[in-house]
């Protein structure tokens, strides 16, 4: 792996075309045995035989059953496992701005994206699922798609594609959308299925909404294969999720907009939400043979959209510390387009920091909100091509440094690449990921508070070398490590460490500051003038 070449993967004809028969065969037989598929019966039929979907799904390698982790499972008619339904959250319901889907229909160039983590069990790694719809207004747009791509412990790796985006769905007010690739019978689009029937109506699709997420996909044999991915055939997941905490803290708390009120307009390409900063799933992924069984495992989910795409970033995400249930980190900087300044990028970035139910925010730019303000903060990052994240906070009231690294920091050090959108390419392989990286995150409270910092002034509590010693921090009041880090670089060029301070470009910064209430505008607004996805 060099960091020149982000968007370069190699082809193995062997393994696509070794591939593509035992791929093709599992298709037809699950179209075949469509009129089969609806069985209530459990994988029993009458006398204890067993029935044509779960003979189908045992000879498909696609029903997970209640079987142990890495299980290389032969065992025809093995049962789906019982996954337990919440829709509680917290002291109420959970809902963060900006989480339906912001597509307004018309004919433009656009991309959203939503991405869902969760930390598997006993040292087990992490897995992450991610979906994309691209230029779904735009006809004849050779980016046109749908597509959703899994990848798991030992960087194993499915992805599918379709270019009919007529069946996608998503909500406009809340999270919660999917997709059939096939179906057996036509789900309802505009809401998820009762999770019990998915399976029985969708053969290769996924819907997913805040409280629940349900899929399976056949990876793309043709597709050219990601140097450092280990592509496996089929991917199958159903989970329950409980919702803790999103962009604001716990249920209690007012949700944020992480671009303030700016969020809802096209001025930022593109624009980014936590959707749920941490939250617990229970359930079942299969990838492969390889069955994974969790229990109030940690979960994330962040989503994206806009009619442009950053040109490089940075991202650091856990929720997963050892000896803190209740503590969550999300940090990223991006170097983005102005859309109201043409030809103009700047370097933002964001560190929100959620401790036992209540928010830490790091912004570049002030906000307003029902409930108070959202101070301005000075965010600083020095991160390398890999192996190295290092970034900074600070405002009047508190002072973060978040560090990251790999194990080695050694280029070839294994980790995996996903397909990010491009204007140029559409979804090819763009970023460099890991689940295992080792992360350190310090919190101090400022004693009375202080001065509002200068962003050209020296950071005083920074460890960034080259920048300033630490003084003066105040009273530490997070201190927490862990090993399962997800840490990300993407875009190009990296060939050296990148090193900066967030800024948001005038006048932008300052008319975000202005105190502009969207869901209060939003409804009083007739339906058909909306704001989509707020």
């Amino acid at each position: 792996w060099r960091p020149s070449s982000l968007a370069a993967w190699r082809v193995d004809g062997n393994a696509s075309d070794a591939s593509t028969g035992r791929v093709q065969a599992l298709r037809a037989e699950l179209r075949g045995a469509a009129a089969d598929l609806t069985c209530r019966c459990g994988g029993r039929a009458r006398g204890g035989s067993m029935c044509a979907r779960a003979a189908l799904a045992a000879r498909a390698g696609l029903a997970p059953g209640r079987v142990s982790p890495h299980h290389n499972r032969s065992t025809p008619g093995a049962r789906r496992p019982t996954v337990p339904r919440s829709t509680a959250s917290g002291n109420g319901v959970l809902r963060t701005p900006h989480s339906g889907y912001h597509f307004d229909g018309l004919p433009r160039s656009w991309f959203e994206g939503w991405y869902t983590k969760v930390d598997l069990p006993r040292g087990e790694g992490s897995f992450c699922i991610i979906y994309s719809v691209f230029d779904p207004g735009l006809p004849f747009s050779f980016k046109k798609g749908v597509g959703a791509q899994v990848l798991g412990p030992g960087e194993a790796y499915v992805w599918q594609s379709s270019t009919e985006t007529d069946r996608f769905w998503g909500a406009k007010k809340e999270l919660s959308l999917g997709y059939a690739f096939t179906q057996h019978a036509v789900p309802p689009q505009g809401s998820c299925v009762p999770a019990e029937e998915f399976f029985a109506k969708v053969a290769e699709g996924f819907q997913f909404s805040s409280t629940q997420h349900q899929g399976r996909i056949i990876d793309d044999s043709t597709a050219p294969v990601i140097e450092g991915n280990q592509r496996v055939e089929t991917a199958e997941w159903d989970y329950a999720i409980k919702p803790l905490c999103g962009w604001g803290g716990d249920s209690s708390k007012e949700q944020l907009s992480c671009a303030g009120w700016l969020s809802s307009l096209p001025v930022f390409e593109p624009h980014w939400q936590v959707c749920m900063a941490h939250g617990l799933a229970t359930g079942t992924l299969k990838l492969g043979d390889q069955v994974y069984e969790f229990e109030d495992a940690p979960a994330y989910t962040e989503k994206n959209w806009g009619g442009g795409f950053p040109t490089k970033w940075w991202w650091v995400q856990c929720n997963s510390f050892e000896g803190e249930n209740e503590l969550s980190v999300t940090t990223t900087g991006a170097k983005r387009g102005v859309v109201v300044l043409p030809g103009v990028e700047e370097e933002v970035a964001i560190l929100g920091i959620t401790y036992q139910g209540d928010f830490i925010p790091f912004v570049p730019a002030a906000g307003k909100t029902r409930s108070g303000e959202v101070e301005e903060s000075v965010v600083r990052w020095k991160v390398a091509p890999w192996g190295s994240w290092l970034v900074e906070g600070k405002n009047s009231m508190y002072s973060a440094l978040v560090e990251g690294s790999t194990q080695n920091g050694l280029h070839n050090e294994a980790s995996a690449s996903l397909r990010c959108p491009t204007e140029e390419k559409g979804m090819i392989p763009l970023c460099r990921d890991t689940f295992s990286g080792s992360l350190r995150v310090r919190v101090w409270r400022h004693s009375g508070g202080g001065a509002h910092p200068n962003v050209t002034s020296p950071c005083d509590v920074c460890e960034i070398e080259g920048i300033n010693g630490p003084t003066g921090r105040g009273e530490l009041i997070i201190d927490a490590r862990s090993s399962q880090g997800a840490l990300e670089v993407g875009g190009g060029p990296w060939s050296t460490t990148w090193e900066s301070v967030a800024e948001v470009k005038e006048p932008l910064r300052s008319v975000g500051a202005a105190p502009v209430d969207m869901n209060f505008i939003d409804s009083i607004l007739p339906d058909e003038l909306k704001i989509p996805g707020l």
